[in-house]
């Protein structure tokens, strides 16, 4: 119905456009007339959109964007009355205007085609939802039938449940004895642990110290001195004081031969006199620990008589006389002689004359009183834990006293090289330097060792060794003098730095 009535205003207005293009010079009067049938046929296009508007709204009131539409057309119309009136005087002006209108009515035929067919679409879609309703009901059916068997289910689920809760409820109180039997484990198991673990840390600590115990390749690397270190700083001495000392000596007139042979002499006197000092102070500790000296004092009737006048001051000194008794039980060889010497040269370099002339008297004290004493003694077998601990503590001891023992050494071996710190700077903080690392190497598990072949030296290698050393400044078959010794890890052990010496043919 929609079509037909759209169908049926088109031909009408195209009736009417085609009789006024007919006489594009009419007069006015006839312009009025066509105006008025303009009017007329407006109105009755009114009342034709009226209708139609009408009919869409009944069949569906998704079709209201034709309203909006047809709205839009009655302002277009609106505007052509208005262009109308202002276009009286111009023909050509009408007929733009009319052509217009022609193209806006074929647009809205257009569109009112396109709401038929989506009416048509819509109407579709109904019959398919009035379908699936259909289906949905038929879904809703067979799911109250299902809902009415799982209620059935959930009914014997119900008293399943309240079987198994009682099975629980037995776990339950099963698992509480289990809990309690494992806690029991737990803390059985814990302190087989415990014991375990503190049997493994002894095993541990067992096989470190019989893994390490003299053994010198193995070294503690939280060690700021061990052997390593030491031999890096043995290098830099060498490139640093030796030299600053080598060109302070030949400065001073010394030829370059003699200024080598002074330097090296000063490390090799402070490396055996660093040596003497810890090795003696080792063997004493060892002495005192691995053994048991025990005196039983003999009185004289002369003795009684005088021991009644002794002062506190006597007592005193008796004391110190008994402490160096014990010490002088130790059988004392060359070699020993030679540590105790450079000990009491050690004494002297630190101004401590008294003390030696009351160790001098307690010698000769020992000496007159041995005939007056009965002296036993006990040796004790070390363990190899023992050992390790009496180094330990010798160790920690002997670092304890470096700085005042370096010190003291330092002005000893001024003394016998007849140098002052004042005129020769620089190979004073050579000595010392030297000093300092000789008494580092002197207190390692085995003490590290120098090795100079000059002439004087027991170890002389006339051949030059190139395994040994490097050329100074020329090289040969032959050893000519020594400029730096080799330094090793320990007698007898692997070399750390190759030690320099001069060639010659």
């Amino acid at each position: 119905m929609t079509e037909t009535i759209a169908f049926d205003a088109m031909e009408d207005w195209v009736q009417f456009s085609m009789s006024d293009i007919e006489s594009p010079n009419t007069t006015k009067q006839k312009t009025e007339d066509v105006c008025e049938r303009l009017q007329k046929r407006h109105t009755k296009l009114k009342n034709k959109n009226a209708k139609l508007r009408r009919s869409i709204v009944d069949m569906n009131r998704t079709v209201t964007q034709e309203k909006h539409i047809i709205t839009d057309l009655e302002k277009r119309v609106q505007r052509l009355e208005l262009e109308l009136e202002r276009t009286l005087d111009v023909n050509k002006q009408q007929q733009c205007d009319i052509e217009k209108l022609e193209k806006t009515y074929s647009i809205i035929y257009s569109e009112n085609a396109q709401l038929e067919k989506s009416l048509n679409d819509m109407t579709r879609n109904l019959s398919q939802g009035a379908k699936i309703s259909s289906d949905l009901q038929q879904r809703t059916e067979s799911l109250v039938l299902e809902r009415e068997s799982i209620l059935a289910v959930n009914i014997q689920l119900q008293s399943d449940i309240e079987t198994l809760n009682k099975m629980y409820s037995n776990s339950q109180w099963k698992n509480g004895q289990l809990e309690k039997s494992l806690n029991e484990m737990g803390r059985t198991l814990s302190q087989e642990k415990e014991t375990v673990s503190d049997l493994q840390n002894r095993l541990s600590k067992l096989a470190g110290d019989l893994l390490t115990h003299e053994n010198t390749n193995i070294t503690d690397l939280s060690d700021p001195n061990r052997p390593i270190m030491l031999s890096e700083t043995y290098s830099e001495i060498y490139d640093n004081e030796w030299t600053d000392a080598f060109e302070e000596l030949t400065g001073r007139g010394l030829t370059d031969i003699l200024a080598i042979k002074k330097l090296r002499d000063m490390l090799l006197c402070s490396f055996r006199k660093c040596r003497d000092v810890t090795w003696y102070r080792y063997q004493i500790l060892k002495s005192t620990m691995s053994t048991v000296d025990i005196f039983e004092v003999l009185p004289s009737a002369k003795d009684f008589t005088e021991s009644e006048e002794k002062s506190e001051s006597t007592s005193n000194e008796s004391k110190v006389n008994s402490s160096n008794e014990t010490h002088n039980s130790i059988p004392i060889n060359s070699e020993a002689n030679n540590k105790e010497e450079t000990c009491r040269d050690l004494c002297v370099s630190s101004a401590s004359r008294k003390a030696e002339l009351l160790y001098q008297r307690n010698i000769e004290g020992e000496r007159t009183s041995q005939s007056k004493k009965e002296h036993l003694t006990i040796s004790i077998a070390l363990t190899v834990e023992q050992e390790k601990e009496i180094k330990r503590i010798w160790r920690t001891a002997t670092n304890a006293l470096m700085d005042e023992s370096v010190r003291n050494l330092h002005i000893l071996l001024l003394t016998k090289f007849d140098i002052s710190i004042e005129d020769w700077p620089n190979t004073s903080k050579y000595l010392a330097r030297c000093i300092d690392l000789c008494w580092k190497m002197g207190v390692q598990e085995k003490p590290m060792y120098l090795d100079a072949c000059d002439e004087k030296s027991d170890c002389c290698e006339k051949i030059f060794n190139h395994d040994k050393y490097r050329a100074y400044m020329q090289s040969g078959k032959r050893v000519e003098f020594v400029v730096w010794p080799a330094l090793f890890l320990h007698e007898g052990g692997a070399m750390l730095v190759k030690g320099i010496a001069q060639g010659c043919q």
